[in-house]
């Protein structure tokens, strides 16, 4: 019996290490910035507006699953100044993992550093984000059209992943201007 347990204990330590190991390994291999054209063409769709990761784009998996981007900026609605909305130099997005497995995200921390976000208003009452606003409710009124009108909403999204009950533990900003 006690061999029983020593095997067991051995082939449980070594799990653990394997685990360590791909967790130090994998973001060291993983080439993160190939994924800016996906990432930039997803917000383009989303949003109407360009996207730019100037820096480079970082995965930590230890001590919590992150991306990092770095020198990152939002183009700003046309006939707005600055040529911008957001000018963000470190933005860091972590999530606990094991929700992931269930398709959840849960969003543990936002950090913004040197971040400049541009919120304006026109003399006509328009802001820099109503061209954004309108762009999602076409979306939505299209969807409804397409699907008929749904008895609940669907927080699903991005290849079955439950966004409905998205919440952010801790959100730090360092060093911003907003204007």
């Amino acid at each position: 019996m006690k061999k029983f347990a020593k095997i067991v204990g051995i082939v449980f330590v070594a799990l653990i290490v394997l685990i360590l190991l791909a967790a130090v390994i994998v973001p060291r291999v993983v080439d993160m910035n190939k994924f800016k054209p996906q990432i930039t063409g997803i917000v383009q769709s989303q949003t109407g507006r360009e996207l730019t990761i100037a820096g480079d784009i970082k995965l930590r998996i230890l001590p919590r699953l992150s991306v990092e981007l770095n020198d990152v900026t939002f183009a700003n609605a046309e006939g707005y100044a600055p040529e911008y909305m957001a000018k963000i130099g470190k933005a860091s997005l972590g999530v606990a993992i094991f929700p992931l497995i269930k398709k959840q995200i849960d969003i543990s921390r936002i950090i913004l550093e040197d971040a400049e976000i541009h919120y304006a208003v026109n003399k006509a009452g328009k802001s820099n984000i109503d061209d954004i606003i309108a762009l999602q409710q076409a979306k939505s009124v299209a969807e409804e059209a397409e699907d008929g009108p749904e008895e609940e909403p669907d927080a699903t999204d991005a290849e079955g992943f439950d966004f409905g009950n998205a919440s952010v533990s801790v959100l730090r900003i360092n060093n911003m201007t907003l204007t």
